[in-house]
């Protein structure tokens, strides 16, 4: 009798202990308190859009530095130019009472810049620790890298705020992530990625988070690269406000070389993102059929499914 009593009572310690560790492996950890290292790192956070291109190599990641040298020297020339802006031929156009500088194929290399910056600033130092937050297995560690990698692309990512106060701090993705609509998506997305303990499906819900975050940059280049393009063709003009957009756009496009993606998936590579930049703005508005830029654009997005 001692012997079946004490089976029985082996057997639903058995089955306790496993449905226990069954809830913990799912849900139910409390996010740890910000770090010091996390509010230094939101301290320190760049106004991107007041950001003077001089300065722009202190705030890129790595293998980032070198990706806008030649955009660096195109600009430098560009604001020493004084003649309009036409078809072939570098030069300013006025914009809402201030001279824009703009290259021979229409391009305003300063707007590539500063959303190119996105990526290569924002995004590549997300991704740094989202890499390390993945491969770490002790869940107040990982959720540490985590949380400096959001530092970066959120400043604050422990409150919601509105686009115009993202605007206000300089905070370009997290602005951006505003007007494309996923600010809901991406908190509950942080939200449900912390609370797990165990580490599968830790990775597998940060990798749903990257997904989203991702997606904002594609919305963006699609609706400057692929929506702007047609309207200029439809409109047979292109004037300074589409330049402008369109060149946001490239920015957009080429931060996207910069993003993570989990394999087998691809993004596009750093040649893909020079071949999207290259075409001439001027040339659109004289198309009838789709153009090459808006077929290269929604080749792009695609990858991070944009349609």
């Amino acid at each position: 009798m001692k012997k079946v009593i004490l089976s029985m009572l082996a057997i639903t310690a058995l089955v306790f202990t496993s449905c226990s560790d069954d809830d913990d492996d799912k849900t139910g950890r409390k996010p740890i308190a910000m770090s010091k290292e996390v509010k230094e790192i939101i301290g320190r956070l760049p106004d991107l859009k007041a950001l003077d291109v001089v300065k722009l190599d202190a705030y890129l990641a790595g293998s980032s530095k070198g990706d806008f040298n030649a955009w660096k020297t195109n600009l430098e020339g560009l604001e020493k130019r004084t003649t309009q802006a036409i078809k072939g031929h570098a030069g300013t156009l006025p914009r809402k009472g201030k001279d824009l500088y703009f290259d021979d194929k229409g391009i305003e290399v300063k707007q590539v810049i500063a959303k190119g910056l996105i990526g290569a600033y924002q995004v590549e130092n997300y991704k740094n620790h989202l890499l390390q937050a993945y491969r770490l297995k002790d869940a107040d560690k990982r959720e540490e890298q985590l949380n400096r990698g959001l530092a970066y692309l959120l400043g604050d990512y422990t409150k919601k705020k509105t686009k115009d106060e993202y605007n206000g701090e300089g905070n370009s993705f997290a602005k951006y992530m505003v007007s494309v609509g996923l600010q809901d998506k991406i908190f509950k997305a942080i939200e449900d990625t912390k609370k797990v303990i165990d580490t599968e499906t830790f990775n597998a819900e940060l990798l749903k988070l990257n997904g989203l975050i991702n997606k904002v940059l594609a919305l963006k280049t699609k609706e400057y690269l692929v929506e702007y393009p047609t309207n200029v063709r439809t409109a047979k003009k292109v004037t300074v406000d589409d330049l402008h957009e369109m060149s946001e756009g490239y920015g957009f496009a080429y931060s996207l070389q910069f993003v993570f993606v989990h394999p087998p998936a691809k993004t596009i590579s750093k040649a893909d993102a020079e071949k999207i930049t290259g075409f001439d703005l001027w040339t659109l508005s004289g198309l009838e059929a789709e153009s090459e830029l808006e077929k290269e654009a929604k080749k792009a997005v695609a990858l991070f499914g944009v349609q």
